[in-house]
């Protein structure tokens, strides 16, 4: 697991997929994805886990960053057939982060 963080948003990712879960204490700005953390869902995995400042957009900077490099739920039968599973949540209603940026500064 990598931890990538820039002003506004923080990015644990996954890569090869992990099983995560949650629990939402208080009301959130806005979540996207965190119904997938159900264990009946169809896939288990996440491959990355985005917390920010502002709406979701940091999120689709790290599916994007994921889906690049193949990294995601199989699609298709070629390696870049993939979707990428993000859960997010925005805490704060500030502007967020670049979750590209993030991504590139995971160590």
């Amino acid at each position: 697991m990598l931890l990538g963080r820039v002003p506004g948003v923080a990015v644990l990712l996954a890569p090869a997929g992990a099983v995560a879960g949650v629990d939402v204490r208080g009301a959130p700005v806005g979540t996207r994805e965190l119904d997938l953390l159900d264990p009946s869902t169809l896939d288990r995995d996440v491959h990355a886990l985005v917390l920010d400042d502002g709406g979701l957009s940091p999120a689709d900077g790290v599916v994007r960053w994921l889906a690049e490099r193949g990294h995601g739920f199989p699609v298709g039968a070629r390696p870049f057939e993939v979707v990428p599973i993000v859960p997010a949540a925005a805490a704060l209603g500030l502007p967020g982060g670049d979750g590209y940026a993030a991504c590139e500064a995971a160590s």
